[in-house]
């Protein structure tokens, strides 16, 4: 399910070799526990003209003044906020049509109070995972 969560529970219930009612009834049930959040399309950042992918490492004066950089949340480029410890204070999952825009957009987060550097690493490709959840989630 965390590699394809447009497959049935027929399906899934013959790879995991219980019955699509059963893996009906766990789903629910990690459902409810809050084990599975949200059902997420994966979309191919190039075809829809976000060729570029890039992590960007956000430094700031302090841990308090990361505070002010969570509505980045709401720039259109920024798929995904973590705040981390160590010399980073928070790394930015982001995609842009280009460098252009990624420098745009690194100019918009330089703007904000108390922003101090960021290092950048980019245009690769990401796996999704959990890789190895599945079988520990549905305890088989």
């Amino acid at each position: 399910m965390a590699e394809d969560a447009t497959r049935s529970y027929a399906d899934l219930g013959k790879a995991l070799n219980l019955s699509a009612t059963a893996v009906h009834e766990r789903v629910k049930k990690l459902k409810y526990d809050g084990v599975i959040k949200a059902v997420t399309a994966d979309i191919d950042g190039a075809a829809v003209g976000r060729a570029v992918l890039a992590f960007v490492h956000v430094n700031t004066r302090s841990w308090a003044v990361t505070q002010q950089f969570l509505p980045l949340e709401q720039f259109p480029e920024v798929e995904e906020i973590h705040s981390v410890a160590g010399e980073t204070a928070m790394i930015l999952k982001v995609r842009t049509g280009d460098t252009q825009d990624l420098n745009a957009l690194l100019a918009r987060i330089h703007a904000i109070d108390g922003f101090e550097g960021t290092v950048n690493t980019g245009n690769g490709h990401s796996w999704r995972g959990p890789f190895h959840m599945l079988r520990q989630v549905f305890d088989i």
